[in-house]
């Protein structure tokens, strides 16, 4: 298993030892369930007492048994990590935001855009592209999509994604 950073403590937070943290890639969605991370340059696992996402701001952390700003202003400027889970708990149609974020799409041959980022609105995801240095939103719909291939980091898509994307 690999490490997979997750965000950055960019300052304390109060006088209790709270850490305020901002999201690797504005991925939020991250922090929801952690119970347990580590700090680059420490060797121990570090648990959650108390988390507060602030939605694109930041996040206020609270590590378990770190109650004084003394205790915790050594972590300043470290990255947050997480071992990455076994990918093979996914179902059918489903991807990690890290894995598709990269992927090159294609109509046929031809290339149209590259996927930089996932966004979620609560309806559906809503795929970020580069198309020729500019940024467009397309929605991650099955209409669009022929395939999906995380291991050549290509995704097909079909004629109504591509009529809709490109004037």
């Amino acid at each position: 298993m690999e490490n997979q950073v997750i965000g950055k403590i960019v300052n304390t937070f109060g006088l209790r030892g709270e850490l305020k943290v901002l999201a690797e890639n504005k991925e939020y969605q991250k922090f929801e369930n952690l119970k347990e991370f580590f700090i680059d340059g420490f060797d121990e696992k570090f648990l959650v007492e108390k988390i507060v996402i602030k939605k694109d701001q930041f996040i206020k952390l609270k590590i378990k048994g770190y109650d004084d700003i003394n205790q915790v202003t050594k972590f300043k400027n470290k990255k947050i990590y997480i071992t990455d889970t076994p990918k093979h708990d996914l179902e059918e149609g489903e991807f990690l935001v890290e894995d598709l974020i990269g992927c090159k799409l294609y109509s046929k041959d031809d290339y149209i855009a590259t996927l930089v980022d996932v966004e979620n609105f609560g309806a559906t995801d809503i795929f970020v592209l580069d198309v020729n240095a500019k940024e467009a939103r397309i929605p991650f719909v099955s209409d669009f999509i022929k395939n999906i291939d995380i291991k050549n980091k290509k995704i097909e898509i079909t004629e109504h994604f591509y009529e809709g994307l490109v004037e």
